[in-house]
């Protein structure tokens, strides 16, 4: 599939291909100009960003939805179950199942915030079109080209996609969306909205939301190992990512479990440092029986370092001790019920898929061949940790379903009509994901 292909599977139309074909070509010629672009808008309009997240434009979104709720509830779910069918929309790391994990967590926004129904309506447009750009990324097998293309790619979607197929949408509700889509660079916002979109996606950066994507995306995509490598310099500063030291999964592990940008309530915060704590957890996982590794990664948090540079900042207050304790829990829960680790590389695999297949993850067509070479380079122990860290995967990833699905129930009698699409469809995806969840681990105890 080329960028022609994925362009006339986005917008279905002649003219649009024509011109994203056009546009496009510079993204991939001069990606240089787009960036400088979206940095000059970010940093040198903040009046007329005001503005445009100001009341008089809020009003007019929201008299765009009251005016027809039924009709633009019926246009939106077309578009987004559209959208989810989407041959293109299935890339490593930032297919449908990631749309539908962030559209989990606007829920929880939704639930705690004070949003008025055009403001949903614009959250959740902005989330389902954040990483639609990533098709460019399965033409090229390049990681990240997404975020070099993106400031081309997105009008395009917004301006024909949603315009003309999904129906005319207020000219300041598309710049609202391209906003929150193009400032995710920006660790803090001044606009809701905007914090909401931002946040929903960071929680996917962190905790055993990300550790099934991270095989496909960033081991074989992004040709990075997966143990973090053992270097005292570490215990100081680690890599930024995409950077030249950035060479292993896991070492991005430590890099967001330490810098990922906050929410912007103390809930999001709070599930945030939830999920960052699993991070510690499958580290302290990688590390058994590597003392000196252990050691490297949470220098900090035991006392081993007195200054370190900014990627290396101590985790909040008690949070290495509650890892500590999670991860003794289940250790303990893995010998109770008798599950014997396995070093055996066909046995990881096994595994690894069943995994990929209950979550609905985007695979590479070279993941079996670059995985087993990468497992098959790993000692005996950290084979054995590999499989640990997989069954933590799964039971985590067990109850943040049960738990999103018991929130989403409970909003669904009180939604509007547009945000109750958005619900119903993150409720039909987790109720299959459950169902393929017990028939591929139908004798497997939850871990509490």
């Amino acid at each position: 599939m080329g960028l022609c292909d994925i362009l006339r599977d986005m917008n279905r139309g002649e003219r649009s291909v024509d011109i994203g074909a056009r546009v496009v070509g510079v993204a991939v010629r001069h990606p240089e100009r787009l960036q400088l672009r979206a940095e000059r808008w970010k940093d040198g309009m903040k009046p007329q960003i005001d503005e445009l997240y100001g009341s008089e434009v809020k009003a007019t979104i929201d008299r765009f939805v009251e005016n027809d709720p039924e009709g633009i509830s019926r246009r939106l779910r077309w578009a987004l179950e559209e959208l989810r069918d989407m041959e293109s929309i299935q890339v490593p790391g930032h297919e449908w199942a990631h749309i539908a994990d962030t559209m989990a967590a606007i829920i929880y926004g939704f639930e705690e915030g004070n949003f008025s129904p055009g403001e949903k309506l614009e959250v959740i447009l902005a989330n389902a079109l954040h990483d639609t750009g990533r098709a460019v990324e399965k033409v090229k097998n390049q990681p990240d080209f997404k975020d070099k293309a993106e400031d081309a790619l997105f009008p395009i979607l917004i301006g024909f996609r949603l315009q003309q197929k999904y129906g005319a949408i207020p000219e300041k509700l598309g710049w609202r969306i391209l906003y929150a889509i193009t400032s995710n660079s920006q660790p803090s916002t001044d606009y809701p909205t905007v914090g909401l979109v931002h946040g929903s996606d960071r929680l996917q950066l962190v905790g055993s939301f990300t550790m099934g994507r991270g095989w496909p995306y960033d081991v074989v995509m992004g040709k990075r190992r997966i143990m973090v490598p053992n270097d005292s310099a570490r215990m100081t500063q680690i890599p930024r990512p995409n950077t030249d030291g950035d060479i292993s999964q896991l070492g991005q592990y430590e890099f967001y479990m330490r810098c990922v940008f906050p929410a912007q309530t103390r809930e999001g915060q709070g599930r945030l440092d939830e999920a960052r704590a699993e991070n510690a957890v499958i580290l302290m996982l990688s590390t058994e029986g590597n003392e000196e590794t252990h050691k490297q990664i949470f220098a900090p948090e035991l006392g081993l370092v007195d200054k370190t540079h900014w990627s290396k900042k101590r985790l909040p207050e008690g949070m290495y001790e509650s890892a500590v304790t999670q991860k003794a829990g289940f250790v303990e829960f893995l010998d109770k019920i008798n599950l014997s680790p396995t070093t055996d590389v066909d046995g990881l695999m096994n595994l690894m898929n069943q995994i990929m297949k209950v979550e609905k993850l985007a695979v590479p067509d070279d993941l079996d061949q670059v995985m087993r070479e990468k497992l098959g380079e790993l000692s005996d122990q950290e084979r054995i940790n590999q499989w640990r860290i997989m069954m933590y995967t799964i039971t985590k990833r067990h109850a943040h379903r049960v738990r999103d699905l018991d929130v989403v129930n409970k909003y669904l009698p009180k939604a509007d009509k547009v945000s109750r699409v958005t619900a119903e469809l993150v409720k039909t995806e987790f109720e299959d994901r459950e169902r393929l969840y017990r028939e591929e681990f139908p004798n497997l105890p939850e871990f509490k």
